[in-house]
């Protein structure tokens, strides 16, 4: 599991899928996504609208929180505004679609958006639009965000290191098997492995290279799923080479996208396809658009025609990654481009690539991401995007998504935002990454999605005796 700083959804500098997941334990939201993205009622028990702009929820009335607090629609009135106010944060990037909010009653809460939109449940039903508790947080800022109605509580919490969760006897739903979790960071691959063997763990990634020790022994299982966030090369669009479309296209016709995937991810990478730049089971795919494979004579010609001239490309990438750069490395040579590596650990690395430059020329990166095709293309949306990627004509139809009902209507609308971007290459997906598990074959009750939002609340594991 990756680190998990602090517990706050309000946080910019929290997130990491190890924390989405933790929020998925402690909190619960209005409602609650399925592993196929489709909404169902959470601590919302049904909601009313006639023209998917103002929306009316109608809470449980048998909800508490964890420090005994009975669940009233300020608190989720409270979630959302302290959402709205956490600009940059993952919380903000799924309430901002609503600009107001108003009780009604204690078990009432109206919203409603600047214009219709119909996939709101689906961002209500992110971890990320939890419900808090507005009393816990005001009377301690740090151990208030502990404070959810979820199945279980925080019993312990040391930065970056460990978490203890402790059942909540008093859940509203169903009571989970397990009465209590501890999730411990463990950064070295070979001591995951280790402590899954002698059963100091129930639950672990591991390496590739260790995969096959467990799939070859009955007493493990392997559970996978397929990330919606794609590695690929991004391009810098201020940058006077890779600003450069015909410098672009040579980098995207030098690469060969299968031997990339086989050299830095092994068995549990799964290689691009199409070349659509969108999530890997997000909904509206195109995948009609080709993928281009590798042809050098193609890539020399955009090279030739391009704006360089020999000089020495940078490719940052954060520590780690070496595995993807190097064969990247290795197949530019072939047409001609010098790329010098520049490794970074990861908060200079953020620094490096987020801020509007133009030394910038290309770095590696995960991009995908929500299930929810609303908010796919934010990667590519001005200011939002590392790329400094800006074209007119995507952003409007972005800005109009929301408002785009009925799902023919949709699925063209957003098959013509994936022909634009992609036209204009400003990233070059690669590969996915499966997120790969492994347990002991009496245990389970884990749910896995591309999202990896990941549901361990119902994990268990049958002890003899």
């Amino acid at each position: 599991m990756d680190a998990v700083a602090m517990i706050n959804l309000y946080d910019p500098s929290g997130g990491g899928s190890t924390h989405t997941n933790a929020c998925i334990m402690i909190y619960d939201c209005l409602y609650y996504n399925l592993p196929d993205g489709t909404p169902t009622p959470c601590l919302a028990t049904s909601y009313e609208t006639d023209d998917y702009q103002t929306w009316v929820f109608h809470l449980r009335d048998d909800v508490y929180f964890h420090n005994g607090d009975k669940l009233k629609a300020a608190d989720v009135v409270y979630s959302w505004q302290r959402g709205i106010d956490a600009t940059g944060s993952q919380a903000n990037n799924n309430w901002f679609y609503i600009v107001e909010g108003r009780v009604i009653d204690d078990l009432t809460v109206e919203f409603k958006t600047a214009q219709p939109y119909g996939n709101l449940l689906f961002n209500l039903g992110t971890p990320y639009c939890a419900i808090v508790n507005q009393r816990a947080i005001e009377a301690d800022p740090i151990a208030g965000y502990y404070v959810g109605t979820g199945a279980y509580k925080i019993a312990q919490f040391s930065s970056s290191d460990f978490i203890l969760f402790e059942r909540n006897d008093d859940y509203w739903g169903e009571i989970p098997f397990t009465r209590t979790q501890g999730w411990r960071m463990v950064t070295e691959q070979s001591a995951r492995t280790i402590m899954l063997q002698n059963g100091a763990a129930q639950l672990g990634g591991v390496s590739p290279i260790d995969l096959p020790l467990f799939r070859e022994d009955p007493n493990f299982n392997i559970l996978s799923a397929v990330s919606n966030n794609c590695m690929s090369i991004q391009f810098n669009m201020n940058n006077r080479i890779t600003s450069d479309l015909n410098f672009r296209m040579a980098v995207t016709y030098a690469l060969d996208v299968e031997e990339i995937t086989l050299f830095a991810a092994g068995e549990i990478g799964v290689p691009v396809t199409d070349g659509t730049l969108w999530g890997y089971q997000v909904p509206f795919k195109n995948t009609d658009i080709p993928r281009i494979e590798r042809d050098l004579d193609k890539a020399k010609e955009y090279l030739a025609a391009s704006v360089y001239n020999g000089e020495e490309i940078e490719l940052a990438f954060m520590s780690g990654n070496d595995d993807t750069v190097v064969p990247i490395q290795d197949e530019l040579a072939d047409i001609g481009i010098s790329v010098k590596l520049n490794p970074m650990d990861v908060p200079t690395f953020i620094a490096y690539v987020t801020q509007p430059n133009d030394y910038t020329q290309m770095f590696t990166w995960f991009a995908g991401g929500s299930q929810n095709p609303v908010d796919t293309y934010r990667g590519f949306y001005p200011g939002s995007n590392f790329m400094g990627y800006d074209n007119p004509e995507v952003t409007a139809m972005f800005d109009k998504s929301p408002s785009i009902l009925g799902e023919d209507a949709q699925r063209e609308h957003y098959f013509k935002m994936q022909e634009l971007a992609t036209a204009d290459r400003p990233c070059v997906p690669l590969y996915w990454m499966q997120s790969t598990f492994v347990y002991p074959s009496n245990a389970g009750g884990f749910v896995m999605n591309a999202s990896a939002d990941n549901d361990l609340r119902y994990m268990y594991q049958m002890l003899e005796g």
